[in-house]
């Protein structure tokens, strides 16, 4: 029929002439059988586009039931939970513990449930938190606050809590979170506060903190065996902040604490803690110190395995007194093992004098820090060359990390009269602007690891330097400092030479051998 009606109307179909009476109704039937056609086809297609709406529903049955099958025999329900909890732990170690948003830990708990009860029976991972409350929050944002940290802590089970608090006293609704805090004390282990103020009155937040609002008694902390104290006064406040109230019977409400810290842009007046009691001590920076000095503060630290003194005064600082208290003679203290100094471009006389006065016999680890501009720092060096003379702990001294900013260029003297005093150095980072040709003479040479990092661009003094140094030391007839196995690391801004100086540490390694660790980045 349908070459007939083709041929009937094929003279129309390329011109544009009306069609006869005859051709009208030939065409008419002819799309009235299309019109047939394509409906019975549309029923098909939706059919099949039915059918395939089934078939893809049924699929994801299917995957999901298949999906079941495989989480039987997945490998993973065979990893023990002391193991999954470790991995778990690892993974989260360096994550921030807060109350604002998902836990770092959250992704292994939707594993499955065998994820999220490990999850939840890490006691470590609840135990930690960092709570913010700035002037700004409201009281229900406070009282959320509150509730989130409560249902955090309660996965801790027994384990000592960790709270790293920061506050502002304008807030009004501190009393809310404080409530919560007395009710906590006794699980606490570590409390850190930065308490931002107004005026000296306002360090009255931290004898709330630390007294119970009704009996005016100070809370009991059994578990407390680090408390950190950052106060953060608003500038041109001269009235000494009193922290004596706050801490009336240190040794009964902190029976067990070990680790202290205290800093202050604010001048500090003498106050009493455990001092003997202390393992652990950071000082530092003060903007001032009334009635105490750092002097007199260690010699109540007869217990000290690690200590961070801060000398970079925001404000000035009574030099005289503190000079003056240093002539009392010196501080032993038998079992220090970690000493950090950090002190300022105008206070050299204050850390030498300091130095001066300290016997450290059991001194392993020694950092330095300063930001001074001139080589007034060789006097500084040379005072902790004195100290282990005095100690008698060059055989103990086992590293040093010094950070000298541009003063590292004028040191190399007072570097290399320091290395000369611990010959049994073993690890020794260095850090600064730049470095001279006196690096091959300050480095002792039977170092284990070396790690100098520089922030300038100076690649072509310092190659040389490095590459000499390593010349000698495995050019050396001794054969103990041949087979000493040696770590460098050399740390450089990112300059056009880096891909050039890249490939001729990789010569001098192919040249060493395995003897030689080196790392360029």
């Amino acid at each position: 029929m349908a070459t007939r009606e083709n041929q009937a109307l094929a003279d129309l179909f390329d011109c544009n002439l009306p069609p006869s009476p005859q051709q009208y109704c030939i065409a008419q039937t002819a799309i009235t059988s299309f019109n047939q056609e394509l409906a019975a086809i549309s029923e098909q297609m939706s059919d099949l586009e039915r059918r395939l709406t089934s078939l893809r529903a049924e699929k994801v049955a299917i995957e999901a039931r298949r999906q079941q099958y495989l989480d039987v025999v997945s490998a993973r329900r065979r990893i023990p939970t002391e193991i999954l909890s470790a991995f778990i732990e690892t993974a989260c170690l360096d994550s921030p513990k807060s109350h604002v948003g998902a836990p770092p830990f959250l992704p292994f708990m939707l594993v499955s449930r065998v994820w999220f009860r490990a999850a939840c029976g890490i006691f470590d991972l609840w135990s930690e938190l960092d709570i913010n409350l700035k002037s700004d929050c409201r009281e229900e944002d406070v009282q959320h606050i509150v509730e989130r940290a409560s249902r955090w802590y309660s996965r801790a089970g027994s384990h000592p809590l960790k709270l790293s608090l920061s506050l502002s006293s304008p807030n009004p609704h501190n009393h809310i979170f404080f409530r919560y805090l007395h009710s906590i004390f006794r699980s606490l282990g570590s409390l850190a506060m930065k308490i931002e103020m107004d005026t000296p009155s306002d360090l009255e937040i931290l004898k709330q903190i630390l007294h119970n609002p009704d009996s005016s008694q100070a809370v009991l902390c059994p578990q407390m065996r680090a408390l950190h104290i950052h106060l953060q006064c608003k500038e041109g406040l001269s009235q000494d902040l009193r922290l004596q109230d706050a801490f009336s019977n240190a040794s009964e409400q902190f029976p067990a604490l070990h680790d202290f810290a205290i800093c202050s842009n604010g001048t500090t007046a003498k106050f009493s803690i455990p001092w003997d009691a202390l393992t652990k001590l950071r000082l530092g920076p003060f903007a001032n110190l009334a009635g105490m000095t750092y002097y007199s503060v260690l010699q109540e630290c007869r217990h000290l395995r690690s200590l961070h003194i801060d000398i970079d005064f925001w404000f000035g600082v009574n030099s005289i007194e503190t000079l003056e208290d240093l002539t009392q003679g010196p501080v032993t203290l038998p079992h220090l093992t970690q000493l950090s100094v950090v002190y300022g471009c105008s206070h050299d006389a204050i850390c030498t004098n300091l130095v001066n006065n300290l016997v450290l016999p059991s001194l392993v680890s020694l950092h330095l820090e300063t930001n001074h501009l001139e080589d007034r720092v060789n006097y500084v060096l040379s005072a902790f060359g004195r100290l282990v003379r005095r100690s008698h702990n060059s055989n103990t001294l086992k590293s040093m990390s010094l950070s000298l900013g541009i003063a590292l260029s004028y040191c190399m003297s007072g570097l290399s009269d320091l290395c000369c005093e611990v010959p049994a150095l073993e690890v020794l980072e260095l850090s600064g602007q730049s470095i001279g040709g006196g690096l091959v003479d300050a480095i002792p040479p039977r170092l284990k690891k070396l790690t100098v990092e520089l922030t300038c661009r100076e690649l072509d003094r310092v190659r040389p330097a490095l590459g000499l140094y390593l010349k000698r030391r495995y050019s050396s007839l001794d054969t103990s400092a041949e087979d000493a196995p040696l770590r460098v690391r050399l740390r450089v801004v990112e300059g056009e030479r880096s891909r050039w100086a890249t490939r001729q540490i990789e010569e001098l390694k192919s040249r060493i051998g395995s003897g030689l660790d080196l790392v360029m980045d």
